[in-house]
């Protein structure tokens, strides 16, 4: 049974509201016809389809050009007629598909369906369109605040006997992962990534001010050499009740290059892992993440570091993903990877991403991927 909030489409390009029948010009919510990319550099993209056809290729002289070797100079026309949507093939090279089928005339496009075009896969979306300008607005939204967190990530470094590479990709949705190092004296270099729960520009903007507070060393009375302590100060005012609903997991380390001894305490954050030759250890303490519990306690453990060891610090995006048979990958198998890429020296955190990538078939994230490895090498460098 139909409710009065329920759209059905009738063949007669008539539409159905409870008893009530209203043509698509007449709707109230101004529902549009729009082509989205769901793939390749063009991905997110909407193009409006209406009563002026639009004429889709690889020539600049068309309408809407695309990069791609595939495409036909003046390969398809979209256009609306009679409220609804239809496709032409113009004599493309490699065709035109709907849902996997060749075009061999003009046809008509439904809503929810796909039109192939070479290489680009696009939907067609009959939504409304102030529903789909606030989406647009959301997007641009997340995208700023995407190049403002990269905009604050530090460089990679290579001083004092100590490399730092790393790989930051933001999931779609943008996360709240951030992370930095920084030296807090000339002996004492801090280590550090976070993730925020949550998604979104929020998220985001509270992963930035907690990072600028631990890189700028502005929390009150609090010795930034002794990580259990920063981690006991930043629990103090960051507590989520104070901070929209929001808490946070985090690795905060110091390496002395003196004594090579890094000191750690974890808020509820993944174990980074530190290879030494063959052998890989998980660096964790038990603590509770930033923000739930005040007085939450947390303690630090020390890892002695050798020369030439390696140690990975990451976000669960890393791990917490889904292998193209369908399987939940585990932090385990992730570790036993590193310790495989450690071995054939391609150990970098983008050929960790490469490897994750091909493990998933995926390009886009649901979560943010975040890694940085730090190499150690003499003491004298």
């Amino acid at each position: 049974m139909t409710t009065s909030d329920e759209w059905i489409d009738d063949p007669d390009g008539t539409f159905v509201i409870g008893s009530r029948a209203l043509s698509a010009t007449s709707s109230p919510r101004q529902r549009t016809h729009y082509l989205l990319f769901t793939n390749g550099p063009e991905q997110g993209r909407r193009i409006e389809i209406n009563e002026d056809p639009v004429v889709i290729g690889r020539s600049h002289e068309v309408d809407i050009t695309l990069q791609d070797t595939g495409t036909s100079k003046r390969h398809c026309r979209v256009v609306l007629r009679n409220a609804r949507v239809r496709v032409t093939d113009l004599g493309s090279t490699n065709g035109t598909y709907l849902d996997d089928k060749k075009l061999e005339e003009t046809a008509i496009l439904p809503p929810e369906s796909f039109l192939e075009i070479g290489s680009h896969v696009l939907k067609h979306e009959f939504r409304d369109r102030a529903e789909v300008e606030k989406s647009d607005q959301i997007s641009e939204e997340l995208e700023t605040a995407q190049k403002y967190v990269q905009s604050v990530l530090p460089p990679p470094m290579n001083e004092k006997g100590i490399s730092i590479e790393w790989t930051f990709v933001p999931s779609s949705t943008l996360g709240g992962d951030s992370f930095g190092y920084h030296w807090i004296d000339d002996d004492s270099l801090a280590l550090y990534l976070l993730d925020v729960s949550g998604h979104g520009v929020a998220a985001a903007m509270h992963s930035v001010s907690v990072l600028n507070t631990i890189r700028h060393e502005s929390l009150p009375h609090t010795d930034f050499l002794d990580p259990q302590s920063v981690l006991t100060k930043l629990n103090d005012v960051f507590q989520m009740d104070e901070h929209g609903g929001v808490y946070f997991t985090l690795w905060y380390g110091v390496y002395d290059i003196r004594t090579r001894q890094l000191t750690y305490s974890v808020a509820g954050h993944p174990a980074a892992l530190l290879a030494t030759g063959q052998d890989m250890r998980q660096l964790k303490t038990k603590g509770m993440p930033i923000g739930l519990y005040p007085g939450a306690p947390y303690r630090n453990e020390t890892a002695e570091i050798d020369e030439f060891a390696v140690l990975y610090v990451f976000s669960d995006g890393v791990f917490e993903v889904r292998t193209i048979q369908g399987a939940d990958w585990s932090f385990g198998e992730l570790q036993d990877k590193l310790l495989h890429l450690r071995q054939t020296e391609a150990s970098h955190s983008g050929e960790i991403l490469k490897l994750v990538e091909n493990l998933t078939g995926q390009r886009k994230w649901e979560d943010d991927f975040t890694i940085f490895t730090v190499r150690f090498t003499s003491r004298t460098q």
